[in-house]
């Protein structure tokens, strides 16, 4: 199979062109279904807390005779665990559940505006990356720290690894200046 394509990161690495997800995967399937997605080519694996499915991935990905090294996993803080106690126990119910020893991308899954807990969010994900609790692997297996990649970028916080797409932003615009509820009756 040839190689699959990547992107490079804010800061310097790599991440698969192309991945697979498992949102709404039921997960009494979901190891067989990333097995036969690592099998097929895919090298990210894409997965959250909050899709239930964690422990099937690591099962898979624990399986594979793909070296965790070329795989590039993604999970997802919760909502609803924001604040800094929570959302350090959330990343540790998901190193946990996925059984692995490194996680490559650890994203803010969702801002919640309401909750206005997203600084506290990043900078306890700037606190994981700074105490290596993670790590990242490039394609040289070299161990670097976690690659952050939240929604929004907090204030005097550290530079995202991740560059939100223009076009999707543009398209997001789009959307909200042509809805409905934002345009004016006649």
């Amino acid at each position: 199979m040839a190689q699959m394509p990547t992107i490079q990161l804010n800061d310097g690495n790599t991440i698969p062109q192309l991945g697979m997800g498992v949102w709404q995967v039921d997960p009494g399937i979901t190891a067989r279904v990333v097995e036969d997605g690592i099998r097929a080519g895919y090298r990210l694996i894409d997965t959250a807390e909050g899709y239930n499915n964690e422990e099937g991935v690591g099962e898979a990905i624990r399986r594979s005779e793909v070296p965790r090294e070329a795989l590039f996993v993604t999970s997802k803080l919760r909502s609803g665990a924001h604040a800094r106690d929570e959302a350090l126990k959330s990343f540790d119910a998901t190193m946990k559940a996925l059984g692995l020893e490194q996680l490559d991308m650890f994203l803010i899954h969702w801002p919640v505006p309401g909750q206005n807990k997203y600084v506290e969010a990043w900078r306890t994900l700037v606190e994981l990356q700074n105490q290596m609790r993670a790590y990242f692997r490039n394609s040289a297996a070299t161990a670097l720290p976690i690659s952050l990649a939240p929604t929004v970028l907090a204030p005097g916080a550290a530079k995202s690894a991740v560059r939100k797409p223009r076009a999707r932003a543009e398209r997001t615009a789009r959307r909200t200046r042509s809805s409905p509820s934002s345009s004016s009756k006649l």
